[in-house]
């Protein structure tokens, strides 16, 4: 009786049927983009590194400051803080820790290399070189200590590596559907399609 009814589904319930169908068909398909497109750019990395040559004029970074920055909550923490860097023996670590003797919160300090377009806590691209003046951008005080500015630079393979496999992914995929539309011609039945939704 069980198989009989088995049998039957796709006529007794026709609208379980076409979800089953798309099912399945949604499953092959992620397989089939696996195999092709998302696991091979991962797996291929002498594909991905010429890929990366061949298009390397579009991973560059922009102006970068390798930088100390110090996030303020207050005007009178961050007068505090510039006054500390202005001596130059003063140690971050003992720094942050008078300033937050009270709370803290007081101020928050990270260092880096970081895109003047892309970090919300620069104040234009006007910084110079060793310590700027104190600005206030989004309700917080900011001190910055730029120790190098960077010009805008070819990225490496390595720094790039990120956007270069989701780049060759998209690649892998395009030329998949360009491989798929030469062997399989794709017939379109007029009549069926415009009568969708009648």
């Amino acid at each position: 009786i069980l198989n009989y009814e088995r049998s039957r589904l796709p006529q007794a319930y026709i609208t379980d049927s076409a979800s089953i169908t798309q099912y399945y068909a949604g499953s092959l398909l992620n397989s089939a983009m696996s195999d092709k497109v998302w696991n091979k750019a991962m797996k291929d990395t002498t594909g991905l590194q010429e890929y990366f040559e061949k298009n390397k004029d579009k991973y560059w970074w922009g102006k970068r400051y390798d930088a100390d920055i110090f996030e303020c909550y207050t005007m009178d923490a961050a007068k505090q803080t510039y006054g500390l860097l202005q001596s130059d023996t003063a140690k971050v670590s003992n720094l942050i820790k008078t300033v937050n003797e009270e709370s803290e919160l007081n101020v928050r300090h990270r260092s880096g290399k970081y895109d003047v377009d892309r970090n919300r806590f620069f104040d234009g691209d006007d910084l110079e070189l060793g310590l700027n003046e104190i600005y206030k951008k989004d309700g917080k005080f900011y001190v910055v200590r730029v120790n190098e500015v960077l010009e805008p630079a070819q990225k490496e393979f390595s720094e790039a590596k990120g956007a270069v496999t989701s780049d060759y992914q998209n690649f892998l995929e395009a030329e998949w559907l360009k491989e798929l539309e030469g062997k399989y011609k794709v017939v379109i039945n007029e009549v069926v399609l415009y009568n969708l939704g009648k």
